[in-house]
């Protein structure tokens, strides 16, 4: 079977051959970054929900310095279930 591989693989031109020589170094680079998003995703959450709990840091004071609320230690959002009313 690897060596089928590699007969088609020697049958493409060399433009076409460079192109998928490189896509494991793309759909690596590709990941690697995702995984970057979601940890900057989940600190963001931690910051948000718990901003004394988050270790700090030269990112977090940036971050700490441009949103709007001005103690660090209190959470910037507060979610809460139940109605606000009675309807009867």
């Amino acid at each position: 079977m690897l060596q089928e591989i590699a007969r088609r693989f020697r049958a493409l031109g060399r433009a076409q051959r460079m192109r998928w020589a490189a896509m494991p170094l793309v759909g690596l680079l590709a990941a690697l970054l995702e995984a970057l998003a979601g940890a900057v995703v989940f600190a963001l959450l931690a910051l948000l929900f718990e901003p004394a709990g988050v270790v700090p840091g030269p990112v977090v004071a940036f971050i700490r310095s441009v949103l709007p609320y001005a103690d660090s230690g209190a959470p910037v959002v507060a979610l809460t279930c139940g109605r606000q009313g009675s309807t009867s």
